[in-house]
């Protein structure tokens, strides 16, 4: 039991780590890259895209947290079946996590105007972003946390 106490504060550590790298660094990359055009549909459309006030971008943040924290835990039960060096190992299980992530958010694209949609493609762009970006910061801090989880196959 104090094992998995354990394994669950590290996996949380790690999603916390990846989520200020996500934030700080992924931030500035989409500060100069796609931000504006992936909010373009928010101001073009309205009744759709509602005002954000403090609670609903918590919310957000908590939500991220989530999302992420789903990304880090799938990674870690795939780690064993993944081969390579633990960076390659990451690449992979992050791409696996993008193509569910990017699938998503076509689903939802499908149930949208044109314009709307822009919005879902620019955010299939955006994970292709961040995700690559996380798996390097998960290559790198997953062997400082799990010592014993990352020889190389």
């Amino acid at each position: 039991m104090a094992t998995h106490i354990l394994t669950l504060a590290k996996l949380l550590a790690l999603t916390v780590a990846l989520n200020i790298v996500r934030y700080v660094v992924g931030g500035v990359i989409e500060g100069i890259t796609i931000m504006e055009p992936m909010h373009t549909p928010m101001a073009a459309y309205p009744e759709i895209f509602k005002d954000f006030g403090a609670a609903d971008f918590a919310l957000g943040f908590l939500f991220n947290f989530a999302m992420w924290f789903a990304a880090v835990l799938a990674v870690h039960l795939m780690w064993p079946a993944l081969k390579g060096s633990a960076m390659v190992r990451a690449f992979k299980g992050y791409a696996t996590m993008w193509l569910f992530f990017a699938s998503l958010a076509a689903v939802y694209m499908n149930h949208y105007l044109a314009g709307v949609q822009l919005f879902y493609r620019w955010s299939i762009v955006d994970g292709m972003i961040l995700f690559p970006l996380v798996a390097l910061a998960h290559g790198f801090f997953y062997p400082m946390l799990f010592k014993g989880r990352t020889g190389e196959a």
